[in-house]
């Protein structure tokens, strides 16, 4: 994967871009990056990150059996190849994570039967039964109402200016808007921002932004069955009930959600070389945002060293909708003193003191 990563990293219309920058939190921030690309570190971490994904599906099931209500799409992932030898590897990697329904290859003369779209192009698939995904947005919009609706405040479209704290050993206030937000704990969950209000607070959340972009189509034909990710690419296409998303590629060094529509056309051009029977509708306008990553690629979820008021979840990279129930779980469960599974520990916020 790092070959991979520097074959990629200065061409423009590659899945990753790194923009040359002079922020030497930038340099160390590759660095650390790095010397986390070990097999034991992503075996760790990998196991990791599954077991909080299984604790977000139960959560995702609860929380719509409690009246939140969002678009989501039950039909699995599957997983598009242009080598047979990069499925077989990516089904023994699945089949190597405790937990998962198993997971099934599925040869070139199958993929249109399971995929009508692929027209046998690509050389095979790996069928992910028990995954699932849902509109972002739709879980956004269906959360705040039904918070709203159980008598929880909602301050929207407010900027955090800053933290007050009390004898440094707690936060007692949050500045935003022009008032002052008064509460007994906090969670910092301020994506990519999170590394600046962590750092006025006397800790590291060493933090860059991954930029993706994302396009969303009226519509597919034939309609898309299951959301597909295009391996070899690294662009995801999602299904939704009135269009399908085209999402993905990877940009660091940069601090702006600006789009560049090479990159866009980058993207877009993607799906043709594993679907070529797919005809997408009217596009809306390209998104781009910036990812939380860290370094090791794990999350960050716990509370802070000096300020143990504030529980930080952020650093989710690109599975911060896929594992929000979970990470919300895991706060309100720090927050009433609930003893937390041994295999949270990796996600502490602690392992960045230096």
């Amino acid at each position: 994967m790092l070959a991979q990563a520097l074959s990629w990293m200065l061409k423009p219309d590659s899945p990753l871009l790194v923009r040359p920058s002079w922020d030497p939190s930038f340099w160390a921030w590759m660095v650390a990056f790095a010397r986390k690309c070990k097999r034991s570190d992503h075996d760790r971490g990998l196991n990791a990150v599954a077991a909080l994904a299984r604790s977000a599906t139960d959560q995702f099931r609860h929380l719509e059996e409690a009246g939140v209500t969002f678009e989501a799409h039950h039909q699995g992932l599957l997983l598009l190849f242009r080598s047979r030898q990069a499925a077989e590897n990516e089904l023994t990697l699945l089949r190597r994570i405790p937990g998962l329904p198993p997971a099934s290859l599925i040869e070139r003369s199958g993929l249109s039967r399971a995929e009508p779209a692929t027209g046998g192009l690509p050389a095979a698939g790996v069928l992910a039964p028990g995954d699932f995904h849902v509109r972002p947005e739709s879980f956004a919009g269906g959360l705040s109402r039904w918070l709203e609706q159980a008598g929880v405040r909602m301050v929207p479209k407010t900027t955090v200016v800053d933290l007050e704290t009390w004898r440094g050993r707690a936060v007692a206030a949050v500045l935003a808007g022009g008032g002052r937000l008064r509460a007994d704990a906090f969670v910092l969950a301020a994506g990519v921002e999170s590394a600046r209000l962590a750092a006025s607070l006397g800790a590291r959340i060493p933090l860059q932004g991954g930029k993706g972009y994302s396009v969303t189509f009226s519509r597919s034909s034939p309609r898309l069955r299951h959301a597909t990710y295009l391996s070899e690419a690294r662009v995801a296409i999602s299904p939704f009930r009135d269009g399908v998303r085209v999402l993905g590629t990877m940009e660091l060094g940069t601090r702006t959600a600006r789009v560049d529509p090479g990159r866009v056309a980058a993207m877009l051009r993607a799906p043709m070389r594993y679907l070529p029977h797919l005809a997408l509708g009217e596009p809306s306008q390209p998104w781009a945002g910036l990812r939380p990553m860290v370094p090791d690629g794990l999350p960050v979820i716990g509370p802070l060293t000096r300020t143990p008021n504030v529980i930080a979840a952020t650093g989710h990279a690109m599975l911060g909708v896929a594992l929000a129930p979970a990470t919300g779980e895991l706060v309100a469960d720090i927050l009433a003193g609930v003893p937390l599974p041994t295999f949270t520990s990796a996600f502490s916020p602690a392992r960045f003191r230096t």
